[in-house]
């Protein structure tokens, strides 16, 4: 306690104090800004997950309308978008079930990315 008294008792603070104040106060910001630019890139990486999975679940939605019509479709680029989009489908037990392979991919910081939903179709 002894040295905050003195340090308060003084009327001005001498060049050591205040640049080792100021070298810690710029230590704090650096790793405060380090921590954002972390946060932002956990948050940009999470935004393109959800609309891949929102993508998939789309474009699943309208092949599960039409049976007849389901078909595989190579890997291209979605419209005004940075996703590619790939269908694979596999009929299963004859003619009346198929199993469908949604999945969409796209470039992130460590490669390619991607999300995959799978389902089954049946025709009855």
């Amino acid at each position: 306690m002894g040295i905050f008294r003195s340090i308060l008792s003084r009327k001005s603070l001498s060049l050591i104090e205040v640049s080792i104040s100021i070298a810690i106060l710029g230590v704090l910001l650096v790793s405060m800004l380090s921590m954002f630019t972390q946060g932002y890139r956990y948050v940009r990486k999470s935004t393109l997950s959800t609309r891949g999975v929102l993508l998939a679940q789309q474009r699943m939605e309208e092949l599960r309308h039409d049976f007849a019509t389901v078909t595989a479709e190579a890997k291209h680029a979605l419209t005004n978008m940075p996703f590619f989009r790939t269908v694979a489908v596999t009929p299963l037990y004859g003619v009346n079930l198929k199993q469908i392979t949604v999945t969409i991919s796209w470039a992130g910081e460590q490669g390619e990315r991607s999300v995959s939903l799978t389902t089954l179709l049946a025709n009855f």
